[in-house]
């Protein structure tokens, strides 16, 4: 104790003092901060928390073995706090696709009013996304803050092409799937070429931003609308002209109607 009073009595220890690093209340110390650097202190949740981790392990460590008094030293970091925040971000990001292709699959369920494009099309929009986080994941980026924004935005995207498409084949009145795809890709391919050519255009200019998150923000929406032409225009009618629904098939309208039948009859 006298040691440490005559340590900070000199230049040197004063400058801890000075910088708040150590501190007396009356003749007890109360604290000493020791600070260190975290190597990268920007990196993403998985990388970060293996080194939080290990600090934990370490001050585990140092607390079992010192004596009383000072066996409650902790450790804290605004990179910690950052590491916990991104986490929750990367948790929401998930959870904001997830509601959001239920929210999708309601409205193409009510527009539609038919299970099967319902199916069809929801099926679309995921390929779609499965394909942008695969070019994510293959330009080597880490699922961080900047990744976490866009990937939820991505699925409002990628909802437009499929469904103007889809909600064309519902009102064509082809006789057969050829041509109700026909139809629709007539009425409605061209709008969708038109706005996926605008949006490409916003996302672009990005590009030429200095800021890494608008040049992330552009290329998810860049990816997202190249893969939605790919999967809207040229997957998608595939799927509708070999198995769309014709007819009563898939019909909710079709089915409440047998719905009421049955529980009529079982009156």
């Amino acid at each position: 104790h006298i040691k440490m009073k005559q340590f900070l009595a000199d230049p040197t220890g004063y400058e801890h003092v000075a910088q708040s690093r150590v501190g007396y209340v009356g003749n007890d110390l109360r604290y000493i901060f020791i600070e260190a650097v975290a190597l990268g202190t920007w990196e993403p949740y998985d990388i970060m928390f293996p080194r939080w981790q290990q600090w934990e392990t370490l001050l585990d460590h140092l607390n079992a073995n010192s004596p009383t008094g000072i066996n409650n030293s902790y450790q804290t970091s605004s990179t910690w706090q950052w590491m916990i925040t991104e986490h929750a971000l990367l948790r929401n990001a998930f959870q904001g696709m997830a509601l959001a292709a239920v929210i999708s699959f309601i409205v193409l369920l009510l527009t539609t009013r038919n299970i099967l494009m319902a199916i069809y099309s929801i099926t679309m929009i995921a390929a779609i996304a499965i394909s942008v986080l695969g070019v994510v994941s293959g330009l080597g980026w880490q699922f961080g803050m900047t990744v976490s924004i866009t990937v939820v935005i991505m699925v409002g995207f990628s909802v437009d092409y499929v469904i103007h498409l889809g909600d064309g084949y519902m009102e064509s009145q082809g006789r057969d799937t050829e041509q109700k795809t026909r139809q629709a890709m007539k009425k409605m391919g061209g709008s969708v070429l038109g706005g996926s050519i605008t949006t490409f255009g916003t996302g672009a200019v990005l590009f030429f931003t200095s800021l890494v998150f608008f040049n992330k923000f552009a290329v998810v929406i860049s990816t997202t609308i190249l893969f939605s032409l790919v999967w809207s225009l040229v997957v998608f009618p595939a799927i509708l002209v070999t198995v769309g629904p014709v007819g009563g098939s898939g019909d909710l309208r079709v089915w409440y109607g047998k719905l009421r039948g049955w529980m009529k009859g079982s009156e």
